[in-house]
Formats: C-alpha cells, sequence, structure tokens
C-alpha cells in the first residue's frame, strides 16, 4: 500500500528523513547515506557549534528548526535526554520602505506529537557537557557583549544560529568528503 521513499537533501525538515507515499503518487528515489559515509561524516566534524549540532541531528533524528531551537533547560543531563518542544525559523521579512531582512521567530511545533522526549546517545551527552563548558568560559570572556539566552548552538556572542547557516556548513561539509548530495 505504501512505497518508501528516502530522500537524503538537507532540508528545513530533518538533516535525514524517510517520506512515505501511497503507491499511487510519483516519488524518486534517493539513497541514504551508507553507514561508511555516516561513519566518514561523523569522523570528520570538528568539535565546533556547527560540528555538534549535526552529531546531535544525526544521533537524535531532530529537525533543523528543533535542533537550531534547543536550549540547555531542554536538556537532561541525568536522564540523558532532551525535550523538543519549540522550533526556530528563519523568515524574510519585507519593510513597509520595501527593504528586505531575515528574522528568526520561536515557535512551537506544529504538531502536540512533534513534543517530545528525545535519548541522547552517550558519546553525545559527553560533547554536550564539554560544549558547555567551553560556552561557559566564552561567556566570561564576553560578558559585556553576550547575549546569553541559553542556546546550544549560538553565534559565539549568545544568540542562536540561523537555520539556514547549518545547511550550508553541512553542504560544504559533504562536498569537501566528496560524498554526494
Amino acid at each position: 500500500m505504501f512505497k518508501l521513499c528516502y530522500k537524503r537533501r538537507f532540508s528545513s525538515k530533518k538533516l535525514l528523513f524517510l517520506c512515505y507515499h501511497t503507491q499511487s503518487s510519483t516519488c524518486k528515489k534517493y539513497p541514504v547515506f551508507t553507514l561508511e559515509q555516516q561513519k566518514t561524516i561523523l569522523e570528520n566534524l570538528d568539535n565546533s557549534t556547527y560540528g555538534l549540532a549535526v552529531k546531535i541531528a544525526f544521533g537524535t533524528g531532530l529537525r533543523l528548526g528543533e535542533l537550531t531551537a534547543l536550549k540547555w533547560t531542554d536538556i537532561d543531563f541525568e536522564e540523558g535526554t532532551l525535550n523538543v518542544n519549540k522550533v526556530l525559523k528563519q523568515v524574510n521579512v519585507v519593510d513597509n520602505d520595501g527593504t528586505r531582512h531575515a528574522e528568526l521567530l520561536m515557535q512551537t511545533p506544529k504538531t502536540e506529537s512533534s513534543n517530545r522526549i528525545v535519548p541522547i546517545p552517550s558519546v553525545l551527552m559527553k560533547e554536550l557537557k564539554k560544549h558547555k563548558s567551553e560556552q561557559a568560559i566564552r561567556i566570561m570572556r564576553y560578558r559585556k557583549t553576550y547575549k546569553d539566552e541559553k542556546f546550544i548552538f549560538e553565534n559565539g556572542l549568545g544568540e542562536p544560529l540561523e537555520p539556514r547557516r547549518l545547511p550550508r556548513f553541512f553542504a560544504k561539509k559533504l562536498k569537501e568528503l566528496e560524498i554526494p548530495m
């Protein structure tokens, strides 16, 4: 009754996701990353904010907006889980004078089932703890200009990562590793 289609393009929905279509719909098939490709990607990610964000996405299956909306209060270090309860979207806004600019909007997920508790692999919990410590040092160092909004994935000054930057980083990494998109 259903035809399974794999889509591997980085989109605003997920880093990697599966979509189901009825047999009557047309579905273009894309291969998912092989285990070898996944291993290569994960081994070649640095410990930057972007690298950790991709690792968390691979390890938890979070969508882009869910990932960039994460705050430290969403992580339960004792239970090894994270609470998905919001999404961050970047939208283009046109002012009255016709100038365009991007704005970040924090929203609740579209459906109630999108609010969920997700387990985090223990190896990623260790990396999150390290990232939090490094972020605390940055907060102290740049306390006069740092906006501590408690985002896990921030731009270096406390503001959330713009959701559009992560796909660019990921595409650049895939190109560097010669892994087709």
